[in-house]
C-alpha cells in the first residue's frame, strides 16, 4: 500500500510499501489492511502507526543471510565428520 499523509499545505510523508496503518479518526481507531479499496480519513492528534515492507524486507533478509552462514557452518562440520568416518573405516578395513 502506499501511505500519503497531507496536512493543509503540504504533503507531510510518503511511504510506500506500507503492510498495515492504524490511525484515530473521530470515530475512533481504524485499521487498514492490503487490497482494500483507496479511501481518505481525517485524524485527530494521537498516534499513527504503520509497517513498512521494506524494513521487513531487510529483517528477512537478513536472516535468510544468517541462515546460509549457519548452513555453511553445518555442512562443513558434516563433511569433515564425513571425511573422517571414510578414514577411520578404510584404516580399519585394511587392518
Amino acid at each position: 500500500m502506499d501511505l500519503e499523509i497531507l496536512v493543509p499545505f503540504r504533503v507531510f510523508a510518503r511511504k510506500d510499501l506500507v503492510l498495515k496503518i492504524v490511525a484515530e479518526t473521530p470515530g475512533g481507531s481504524y485499521g487498514i489492511l492490503p487490497n482494500r479499496l483507496d479511501c481518505v480519513a481525517p485524524l485527530v492528534p494521537g498516534i499513527l502507526m504503520y509497517e513498512d515492507l521494506g524494513q521487513l524486507q531487510e529483517a528477512v533478509e537478513h536472516d535468510f543471510i544468517n541462515l546460509d552462514e549457519r548452513e555453511r557452518t553445518i555442512r562443513s562440520s558434516l563433511a569433515k565428520l564425513e571425511s573422517s568416518f571414510i578414514r577411520r573405516y578404510a584404516e580399519f578395513h585394511h587392518e
